[in-house]
């Protein structure tokens, strides 16, 4: 199926070239979650519309500070007090409230270790894990950028994926998030071969 889609940028909106998804993608495991989108046209870059660095080989450790931005629903509260009491898991459809938003968040997190995070071991590669209690990504954020600072510059670690959210115990205004973000690095060769050579991790 070929997708195209407007995007729309400080109230300018793009047309797109038909979106180029990675070939591998797994949906059970979300495994290679990236893809490309090109613009028609190009971006007009302002001072508050500029574009991102890709490195090839930023690292960052347990502990580090991160960015993620996105339109994704806000977190209102767990249904259920019980829930978090006798849940790890919670089940965003069934146990915890969401309030749409139309507004542009951005939240710090923390790099974390896989282990936080709670997955199979297969559904690991090239990914990152990142959150805290009320701190984390939602539904609707999902393919917007984790970035780190580096020489002064943002440079996109990650892509907003998937994830879980743990219980409070005996706590219903709060939630933990354990994000997972598919790591930039891992895909220069893949994204340097779609794009032609155009766009190059530095």
């Amino acid at each position: 199926m070929i997708c195209l889609y407007i995007v729309t940028i400080r109230g300018r909106s793009y047309e797109t070239e038909p979106v180029i998804n990675h070939e591998n993608y797994n949906p059970q495991t979300n495994v290679n979650d990236i893809q490309l989108i090109r613009l028609k046209q190009s971006i007009q870059f302002t001072r508050d519309v500029s574009n991102v660095c890709l490195f090839r080989n930023v690292t960052v450790g347990n502990g580090d500070m991160a960015v993620a931005t996105g339109y994704g629903v806000q977190f209102n509260g767990v249904k259920d007090l019980q829930a978090t009491i006798q849940k790890e898991t919670l089940d965003d459809e069934t146990d915890i409230n969401f309030r749409p938003t139309s507004d542009l968040y951005e939240t710090p997190l923390i790099i974390r270790s896989l282990d936080f995070c709670a997955v199979r071991p297969e559904a690991t590669i090239n990914r990152i894990c990142a959150g805290g209690e009320m701190t984390g990504t939602s539904e609707g954020d999902s393919g917007g950028p984790l970035l780190v600072v580096r020489n002064h510059r943002w440079i996109q670690l990650g892509i907003t994926s998937d994830g879980t959210y743990k219980a409070v115990p005996n706590d219903v205004t709060k939630i933990i998030d354990r994000g997972m973000y598919t790591q930039v690095s891992a895909f220069c060769g893949w994204i340097e071969m779609k794009t032609s050579g155009e766009v190059r991790c530095q």
